[in-house]
């Protein structure tokens, strides 16, 4: 996730910055490593632009001083490294002409580690379903994918990767399109992360929530510190249009979301793979402990192997163009855990929209289950059963059965009072305030079934089955008959109610929400049972 190097030990240091003009260095694979021959490639690099660079910032001593029998033994193992590479993964190609090259493997994971996303991966792997396409799509060509970014020795993947990720929803919503770069800088200095990680969900709802600044008003300037720059506040942020953000779990949830615009993708990225990877497709040779992330921007198929491709923040140096790609196919959270979890601005979230005599538009009030007009929102559709059940235009209120039309299914998120929310992983019920990758729950409002969709296939529900206070409240195979799992959310209170057990609702406990229970509802409704329903299929 982040390239941090220590002028102390590694030479290349700030390799990653050098000119791309340049031609590359020589430094290649090969099964010859005498000292003479190692010694001749490591000073071949030295003299390309990244050894210059690095003795331009006082990282590296000069040639004339001779070369660090550290490094040089770093640059060895990377050399062979690449030559074990090269004849076991024949689908892809490494190489020594990259920026890690006098770095060790463990040096080069460590650095990758230290700042590693926060990500809760709790969805059981083997109920993801796997990516089929047959098709391709790639968004990197369409002029709606900024240029790659550096970077730097900063922590700041998961800035880059969701301004990245606004870059191209942006782009696309433009009529005609028009792609503008905005500030890595300004979401690292004074979004929720820094110089030593974070996560794309929590970036993304602070861009919601505040706006972002273009990438001329605040440039990038951390690529060569790894102290989070002080944020700046002299630049005017451009407010975001989304009003939702969209997630995917899963091969075929990237591969259905990347039709419609890429997606801001965790993986895995601390091995040698990574570190000596020049171009084609990654199969194997990385665990799934998430440390990075990218943009994902496409998928396909080349000589009959599937992959997605992505776009890195580590420079046009690295990879292909500073893109890479990873076997497409495998199950679960994928090649390199690129599967694990994404994020992004949905550019067309479904909308409900319905049109009477006279202009006059509707939309859908999900918590409430009602319909009411878009501009008068204190009138609702109404259905009276005393006047053959004639429909009419009536006040709004509350909990009235006339008023009562849903949705049949719909996804929701249960946000408690706290900033934390409803979520469900390997069986186990909680309300986190970080993100973790089952938080969606679909809604059935004609057999009132909360089912936890993102743990898995969607087969388990929200259950109690003991009428008490402090009665468990867990998961369940669901089942439309089982008297356990019917929920009623009141929007008047804010409190999920169980239909079956009248006068008990769903309680987080403590405040943290660690285990929430079934309890008597309260009059009036205390924090702990005090939730807000947010509609995902239908967002305000």
């Amino acid at each position: 996730m982040v390239r941090v190097f220590l002028a102390s030990s590694l030479s290349l240091a700030l390799a990653h910055a050098l000119d791309t003009t340049a031609p590359p260095t020589n430094a290649t694979a090969t099964t010859d490593l005498d000292d003479a021959s190692v010694l001749k490639q490591f000073q071949a690099w030295q003299a390309s632009p990244a050894g210059q660079f690095a003795r331009k910032q006082g990282l590296l001593e000069s040639a004339e001083a001779g070369p660090d029998p550290v490094r040089l033994a770093a640059f060895k193992e990377t050399l062979i490294t690449i030559a074990e590479l090269n004849q076991k993964h024949t689908s892809a190609t490494f190489s020594a002409d990259n920026p890690f090259a006098a770095m060790t493997n463990d040096e080069f994971a460590t650095y990758i580690k230290r700042a590693g996303a926060d990500v809760q991966a709790t969805a059981d792997p083997s109920r993801l379903e796997t990516s089929t396409a047959t098709d391709s799509m790639d968004w990197a060509p369409s002029g709606c994918v900024a240029p790659v970014k550096d970077q730097g020795v900063c922590g700041s993947c998961y800035a880059h990767a969701a301004v990245a990720a606004v870059e191209s929803a942006m782009c696309l919503l433009s009529n005609p399109r028009k792609l503008v770069t905005y500030s890595d800088q300004q979401l690292t200095s004074c979004g929720p992360g820094g110089c030593t990680g974070g996560l794309s969900l929590r970036s993304l709802n602070w861009m919601l929530a505040n706006g972002v600044c273009t990438q001329d008003a605040y440039p990038y300037s951390n690529q060569f510190t790894s102290v989070t720059e002080t944020c700046k506040t002299t630049c005017s942020p451009v407010k975001l249009p989304f009003t939702a953000l969209g997630k995917s779990v899963g091969e075929k949830e990237l591969e259905t979301n990347l039709r419609r615009q890429p997606v801001a993708a965790t993986m895995a990225a601390s091995s040698a793979v990574f570190k000596n990877y020049q171009s084609g497709i990654i199969t194997s040779g990385c665990d799934t402990e998430i440390d990075h992330m990218v943009l994902a921007v496409g998928y396909g198929i080349d000589a009959g192997l599937p992959f997605f491709k992505f776009k890195n923040s580590w420079g046009t140096s690295w990879g292909e163009q500073g893109y890479f790609r990873l076997q497409r196919g495998v199950g679960g959270v994928g090649t390199c855990g690129l599967a694990t979890g994404g994020d992004f601005p949905q550019i067309a979230p479904p909308t409900f929209g319905l049109a009477t005599a006279r202009g006059a538009f509707w939309t859908i009030d999900s918590a409430r289950q009602r319909i009411k007009h878009r501009t008068h929102p204190n009138l609702c559709l109404d259905v009276d059963p005393t006047q053959n059940n004639k429909v009419q235009v009536w006040s709004c209120y509350d909990n009235a059965p006339n008023q009562r039309i849903a949705i049949t299914e719909e996804k929701v998120r249960l946000n408690a009072f706290n900033g934390r929310y409803l979520v469900s992983g390997q069986g186990i019920l909680q309300f986190v305030q970080i993100w973790g990758v089952p938080f969606e729950w679909v809604v059935n409002n004609v057999d009132m079934t909360w089912r936890a969709r993102s743990d898995g296939g969607g087969d388990k529900c929200l259950d109690a089955y003991e009428a008490r206070n402090g009665g468990t409240v867990h998961l369940w195979p669901c089942d439309s008959n089982n008297a356990n799992q019917k929920w009623r959310f009141d929007a008047a209170t804010g409190q999920l109610r169980h239909a079956t057990h009248t006068g008990f609702c769903l309680d987080m406990a403590t405040t943290t929400g660690a285990k929430p229970q079934l309890w008597t509802c309260n009059t009036p409704t205390n924090d702990l049972q005090k939730f807000t329903y947010e509609s995902l299929s239908f967002p305000q």
